[in-house]
Formats: C-alpha cells, sequence, structure tokens
C-alpha cells in the first residue's frame, strides 16, 4: 500500500547548491512516512532489545507484524492530532490508548505472566500487572508514539501539520491494518493466557476513553493551565531528557526489588513521567527552538543506547549499526540546527509542542 505524501521541495540537495540528489525523487517522498515507521519500531523493539535486529530481517512474518502494530499505529496517532488541530496531550493520549491495544489486546502481557517475570507476580491485582500496565503503556505512549513523530518532524519539518494519510480510503485501510495486527497477534500470542470477557471489555473501554479525551484534550501544552518559568530555567533539554528516562527505568526496574509494595511503584513511576510532562509544559517557550526539542529526544534516548549496546555485547550483534545510526542522525541533524537559525515552530504541531 502506497501512502501519497507531501511534496518536499526541489530535487537539487539543499545541503549542497547546485548538486543534485542522487536520492531517487520517490524514495524522497515517501521517506518521512517511512522513517516515521522505523522509527517507532527502532525506539521500541530494536534499542530495548525486546526484538532483535536480526530477526524481521530474517522473518518476513515478523517484520508484517512489527510494521502493521507501530507502523500503523503511529500513522494513525500522527493523522489524528492533525486532522483535529491537536497537539502532544492528544498524541501521548493516544499513544496510551495504543499501548493498551498493543500490550493489553495483542500481546496480552497486561493480564499473564508470560513475558513479564517478576512483575506478573508482584503488582497483579484482580487480574492485571499494574506495575507492568503502567510501566509498559507509559513507554509507548512516549517512546513509541511521541517520540517518533517529534523525531520525523524535527528531521522533515517541511511535514509538520501536513497528512501522510490524505484520503479517506487510506486512513481506513491503514485502521484495518492495526486492528487486524491487533486481532492476529490475539489469537496467535501466548495463546494460554487469554483474558476474561471482563478484563477484554475493561480494555476496550480504556482505550474508547483515552481517544475520547485526546478527542477533546487542549490543542497543545498551554491549554494545559500550567503556567511558564523563567526560559532557559531547570536542567538542559539533553539533561532533562537523560533524567526523565533514567528516572523513569530506574523506578520501573529497581522499585519493585527495593519497594514492598506496587501500588507505590506503579504511583511512583506515573507521578514521575506527570512531573516531567508538567516541567515540559512550564518551559514550553524554551521549546519552540528546534536544537531544544532535538536535545530533548536525544536525552531520551541515552538509557535505550545504552541498553542496546549491553544488548549487543550478550549477542545482538545486530543492534550496534542500528546504534550507529541512530547515533549519527542525531548528530547530522544536531550540526544542521546549529548551522543556520532554524524557523521556530508551534511547540504543538505534529512534530512541535503547542503553546
Amino acid at each position: 500500500m502506497a501512502l501519497p505524501t507531501p511534496t518536499l521541495g526541489p530535487v537539487a540537495n539543499p545541503a549542497v547548491p547546485g548538486r543534485a540528489s542522487r536520492v531517487p525523487v520517490g524514495l524522497r517522498r515517501n521517506a518521512p512516512w517511512l522513517v516515521l515507521i522505523v522509527t517507532s519500531i527502532t525506539f521500541a523493539e530494536f534499542l530495548t532489545g525486546s526484538t532483535p535486529v536480526l530477526v524481521p530481517l530474517l522473518d518476513p512474518l515478523s517484520a508484517l507484524f512489527l510494521v502493521g502494530l507501530y507502523g500503523a499505529g503511529v500513522l494513525l496517532v500522527r493523522e489524528a492530532s492533525i486532522r483535529w488541530n491537536k497537539g502532544w496531550p492528544t498524541i501521548l493520549l493516544l499513544g496510551a490508548a495504543y499501548g493498551i491495544a498493543e500490550e493489553g489486546l495483542g500481546t496480552k502481557t497486561f493480564f499473564g505472566p508470560a513475558g513479564v517475570g517478576y512483575l506478573g507476580v508482584y503488582g497483579h491485582f484482580v487480574g492485571v500487572n499494574w506495575v507492568w500496565a503502567v510501566e509498559l503503556d507509559l513507554f509507548h505512549a512516549v517512546w513509541s508514539i511521541a517520540l517518533p513523530i517529534a523525531a520525523v518532524g524535527l528531521l522533515f519539518p517541511a511535514t509538520q501539520g501536513v497528512s501522510f494519510l490524505p484520503t479517506p480510503r487510506i486512513r481506513w485501510a491503514v485502521l484495518a491494518v492495526f486492528v487486524t495486527t491487533v486481532a492476529l497477534m490475539f489469537v496467535l500470542f501466548h495463546r494460554s493466557e487469554i483474558p476474561s470477557i471482563a478484563l477484554i471489555v475493561a480494555a476496550l473501554a480504556a482505550i474508547a476513553a483515552l481517544v475520547a479525551a485526546a478527542r477533546r484534550a487542549p490543542a497543545g501544552l498551554g491549554g494545559l493551565g500550567v503556567g511558564r518559568t523563567a526560559q532557559g530555567s531547570g536542567l538542559a533539554p539533553f539533561g532533562l531528557g537523560a533524567a526523565f528516562v533514567w528516572g523513569f527505568f530506574g523506578l520501573a526496574w529497581v522499585g519493585p526489588q527495593l519497594i514492598a509494595v506496587p501500588a507505590v511503584v506503579a504511583l511512583a513511576v506515573l507521578a514521575w513521567s506527570v512531573g516531567v510532562g508538567i516541567h515540559l509544559a512550564r518551559r514550553r517557550d524554551e521549546f519552540t527552538a528546534p536544537l531544544a526539542r532535538l536535545d530533548f529526544v536525544l536525552g531520551t534516548l541515552t538509557f535505550l543506547v545504552v541498553l542496546a549496546l549491553v544488548m549487543g555485547v550478550f549477542g545482538d550483534f545486530g543492534v550496534f549499526p542500528v546504534v550507529g545510526v541512530v547515533l549519527y542522525v542525531g548528530w547530522r541533524l544536531r550540526r544542521r540546527l546549529l548551522a543556520p537559525t532554524p524557523v521556530a515552530v508551534p511547540f504543538g504541531a505534529a512534530g512541535g509542542f503547542a503553546t
């Protein structure tokens, strides 16, 4: 299924005046949505070791599942934020709905012990792995959905606010791919751990509630009613992103080993994430600068890069070139943003954050 994409400009390479780009025009025009799909899969699966890099290369069926899940999911969330003229509050709420669809209905790890280890017991109450569910839902909202959208907005600034799914037929087709993928996962994954009808209905109701909240959410962070702080206050954007990701995984992974009450860990992970989000909202004027947004994104990847390198040492050798590409693209993009003075965009269009 080919997705029409916006025109990115003339064929000439803007970085080298007078030189024609060697990249085929078709690839240039389709690059934004392809990069969005690959970025979502990379952040959520390859850098975390959840899926070894060589698996989708050697197993076409696995690749189809990844594209149908992450690719269709992130495309739909981005499209909804554009169609509804919304920003990051909507993207994060829809990302949380996506997390329930993947982990609750698809892999069913929110409910059964398979694949979650100790967290299938620690925090398991009324059929739900609550600590795991909070951690994974927030993870998917941020790293599977929001950060890939932000990254593509920085890499292809001309596409901000521009639809990747311009016709109803394409949008319905992508939605059908996503729903079919989740349904197949429900049938094929962890077949011995089918949750009760009540839990399935509860998961569907939670998804519906999050989508409704996303539709009614303010258009940008300024609509949350959080006051501004002085520009440049607190940690630099890179440090803030790094503090967020290390704090997030520190609470989610170390907390269960130290704290006997699972509810405390789940609430701490949620409070940490919401607290960082509020801090970002208060500093939204600072993040109108693309460089600040890029530094924050790069900061949030520090833990995943270290984790990926450890996974590589222990056998996932294919992750080394992936880490190399991520670091190289981040370095090149940062150089590009430092050279000219980029035009500030609203911190809330798809790829930025609204004020």
